[in-house]
Parts: structure tokens; sequence; C-alpha cells
């Protein structure tokens, strides 16, 4: 850890933003403080790169945004910096199997959120998201099977999440990559796509050495990162995976924990 930090990639849900989706406690200020020192600063979330953009804005980037748990990285502007996709007869394949065992599922096309029928998860995703979908029907879904970076299914708990992720890696091994970024979220993905496959893109787009990298998260979807950065930090209320992967276990989300790891890692460092 003695590297100094060049480039700093935060998730966003449950590491600088709150459950009531405002920026948690000094986290404006702290990012504000490294970015005046030269820092780059990114966001790394499994949100749509739209959604993520809001938070952007909020902070004053002008750093690239990795969205999609890693699947795209792209320019402030929207140009694609690296894109992956699942293949249009995968999401097919994704649907038909979903279908089958009556599990919600919405699909992203061109950053559009489609979904077959709006309902209570849908509602509470898109005011968390502060974005409107669009209902499409079972048959309107498979219309929108090209350029989709994420299929993201949602169950009713915890142990019926970690059911549907098994029975998704077990069903198509090899051809998608699943994680779970909340209790209940399971995000599809291309295969090898991860989020510190996006720090990378984003390091080398710099001339970043991955040691001069620090990465902030607090979910499963998290640990590639938090073990790819050369400073990986996990938040209080992480999970025990993303504890076990950090370098560092910082305060609760709530307490403006990953304020306290910008000023530990490259403010007061700075200063020493």
């Amino acid at each position: 850890m003695s590297n100094q930090i060049k480039l700093i990639v935060s998730d966003l849900d449950g590491t600088i933003v709150t459950k009531k989706y405002v920026l948690a406690p000094g986290v404006k200020d702290a990012v504000s403080a490294a970015r005046a020192r030269g820092v780059h600063f990114a966001l790394c979330t499994g949100r749509m790169f739209g959604a993520a953009k809001k938070y952007a804005d909020e902070l004053g980037l002008d750093d690239p945004i990795i969205s999609y748990n890693g699947a795209m990285v792209q320019r402030r502007n929207g140009d694609v910096i690296g894109a992956n996709y699942l293949g249009s007869a995968l999401v097919k394949s994704l649907l038909d199997f979903i279908d089958e065992h009556e599990w919600y599922v919405q699909l992203y096309e061109d950053d559009v959120l489609y979904y077959a029928k709006k309902g209570s998860v849908t509602e509470e995703y898109e005011r968390a998201n502060h974005l409107r979908g669009v209902a499409v029907g079972d048959d309107g879904m498979r219309r929108h099977a090209e350029r989709v970076p994420k299929l993201l299914v949602v169950r009713n708990s915890e142990a019926e999440a970690d059911a549907a992720l098994d029975m998704l890696r077990e069903a198509f091994a090899g051809k998608i990559a699943v994680v779970k970024s909340t209790p209940t979220f399971v995000e599809v993905v291309p295969p090898d796509v991860n989020k510190g496959e996006g720090l990378r893109v984003l390091a080398n787009e710099y001339g970043i050495d991955m040691s001069e990298t620090m990465a902030m998260g607090d979910a499963g979807n998290d640990v590639s990162m938090i073990k790819a950065a050369g400073v990986g930090v996990a938040m209080g209320n992480a999970t025990d995976e993303a504890k076990a992967a950090a370098d560092y276990v910082t305060t609760n989300v709530d307490e403006g924990g990953a304020a306290d790891a910008i000023r530990q890692f490259v403010l007061e460092k700075d200063d020493k």
C-alpha cells in the first residue's frame, strides 16, 4: 500500500449512496479534495450509465463511468471506451429459462430499461434510479435482445436469490457471469465481465498502474475490483465476502465510511 493513489473507483449503492439514495456524509467534500490533488475518481456500478450519471453530476466528476458491473466503460458524453454484450440468442435463452421459473427480470438495451410489465419491484427500481423503463410484454423483451450488457433477476428473499444464482450458473456454465449486487438482486453479464476488469480498462486508459488504484465496495459484485485494486476497501456494512477480499474495512455507508477511507489513503497520506 506504499504507492500513491492516482485513481479511485467506487461502487454506488451501499458504498457512497445510502438507502435513501443520497450521497453519504462527507463523500462530496472528500472526493472534491482528492480531485483537487489530481486524483481521478470514477463510479463503478451495476447501475445503468444514465442512472449513474446523476451521481457523477452531483459530485462534479468528469472521469468515465463504469456501468453494468464492468460491461460498459463510457466517457461522460456517452462515448464507449469498452463494451461487452450478451449475444441475442443467449439473451433469448436466458429469458426462456427465467420465464420457466416465473422470476421477475428486466434487461437493458442501449441504456434503456425494459421489463414485461410494471409491478412493485419495477416501481422501486425506477424510483431508486431516477428513471422510467418501458413495459413491452414477454414477446417484447425478446425484441430487445441486441446490445444487452446485463439482465437483472429480482427475487423475494436472499435465499431465493442465492438459489436463482446457483441455477443460472449451472444452466449457463461458461456462457455468463452471475453475481449479486444486493441480497435479492441477481445480475447476469457476459462471461469474464466484472468490475475488476472495468477498473483495469480505465486504469489502462489513464496509463495508471493497478498498484496506484483504490476501489471501494460493499457487495458480491464489488469483490473483483476490491481484489484487483492496489488498495481494496470494504464498507462496514459490506458482505463477509467483500470484507474478506479487502485490504481495509471502513465504517458503514451511513457513517461516511467511504469519505473516511479517502481521507486515510489519499488525503492524510499526502499530508504526511
